[in-house]
Order: C-alpha cells, then structure tokens, then sequence
C-alpha cells in the first residue's frame, strides 16, 4: 500500500523507519530484560553480558516461528505481563497501607530500607520532552496488526479488541506510572521494574556492608 500511494521513494523511506524501529525496539526489549537479569543472575564477571546472551538464546529460535505456532508461549507470557503489572500497582499500595496501620518506629520496610512514600508532584512538565518520545514508543502497535488479526477468528469484532486493548493499555500505564512515581518519588530507576529488586514484603530488613553486598536480613516476620 505504501509503494502504492507513496511510489518508490515512500516506500523505501517507510521500510527504512519501519527497519529503524525494529532494531530500536529489540535493543530496547534486551536492555530491559538483560538489566533486570542481572540483579539475579549468577555470579559472573560480566552479569549483564550471560543476561543477554540468555535472551539471545530465547529469542532468537522463536524468531523463526510464526505467531500461531507460539499460541502457548504468547499466551503464558501475556499472564506474566498481567501479573506484572498486578503486582506492581498493588505493592507499592499494601507497603503504604501496612506502614500507615502501623507506627512508623515499628513498621517494617517492604522496598530496600524504605517504609513511606517518597510522594512526587502532581505536575511537572520540565520532563515532559523526555517522556513524550517514550510514551509514542509504547503506543506503537500498528506495524503488528497485520499479523495479529491473521490469529482471530471473528475479524467482525476486531475493533472493539482493538479498541478495548487500548483503553485498557492507557488505564495500566496510568496507574502504574502514577502510582509508582508517587511511592518511589526521584528513587524511581529508568527502567522502573529494577526498583523491586530489593522488594521483600515487609518480611524483614536487609542490611549492607561498607561496600554494598546484601548480607543479611534480620527482624523477619
């Protein structure tokens, strides 16, 4: 369609973009996935590089399949995405209420060494140009339609799933983003996953050494 409208030079501009957004996307896809790894990854002299190379060799494989043939893979990783995503609006939650219900002296920490929130404006545009690109980033689905309707069977009810997805992608983003910004404040990492590395529940309290290596936990429940 683009050669179509557009000639030759739409064409090729479009595929350079589309090319362009796929190599940022699976950059981005191994960043998250090879930091968050590497808080847990076994000891190595590079923690980072074994994470990546551990989604190198997941990905790569599943690359040569076609959606229908990753039906089950999809769909248990569209679980932990929502389970994700359950827990990261509720923890930061039930740390707030159990630290409230509590005297703050007694009350045990559930992130790190942190018992109350850090809190976070209600505006703030100096930001703003920094989070507007992600936020067009996180909305780009339309070089994946294509495939996907391919995958449902009642192609009449594709604008109400489309439709319904989107509302309810812009309801989470908000809740997480807002909720989180507000409990973790100027703490909160670049990628925000990273802040429940040290989430324990409220099940005791982590102390470090001089140098920083997590050594022990004591008062725990």
């Amino acid at each position: 369609l683009c050669k179509l409208f557009l000639g030759n030079l739409g064409f090729k501009c479009y595929a350079l973009c589309v090319s362009l957004y796929c190599y940022g996307a699976l950059w981005s896809f191994t960043a998250v996935f090879g930091n968050a790894v590497a808080l847990v990854a076994p000891n190595s002299s590079d923690p980072y590089a074994f994470s990546v190379l551990l989604y190198a060799i997941i990905v790569i494989p599943m690359s040569f399949l076609e959606l229908s043939e990753q039906k089950i893979v999809q769909v248990t990783l569209s679980a932990g995405r929502i389970f994700m995503i359950v827990l990261m609006i509720f923890t930061p939650l039930i740390a707030t209420i159990f630290c409230h219900s509590n005297a703050q002296s007694s009350c045990t920490s559930h992130f790190s060494q942190q018992t109350m929130p850090n809190g976070a404006p209600l505006v703030n545009f100096s930001g703003f140009h920094r989070m507007m690109p992600i936020m067009v980033y996180a909305a780009i689905v339309h070089f994946s339609i294509p495939s996907l309707t391919q995958e449902v069977s009642q192609k009449s009810q594709l604008g109400n799933i489309f439709a319904m997805t989107s509302v309810l992608c812009a309801f989470l983003y908000t809740y997480i983003g807002t909720i989180d910004a507000w409990y973790f404040g100027g703490d909160v990492q670049q990628s925000v996953n990273l802040n429940w590395a040290d989430y324990h529940g409220g099940t005791g309290e982590i102390f470090s050494d001089a140098d920083g290596q997590k050594l022990t936990w004591i008062h725990v429940a």
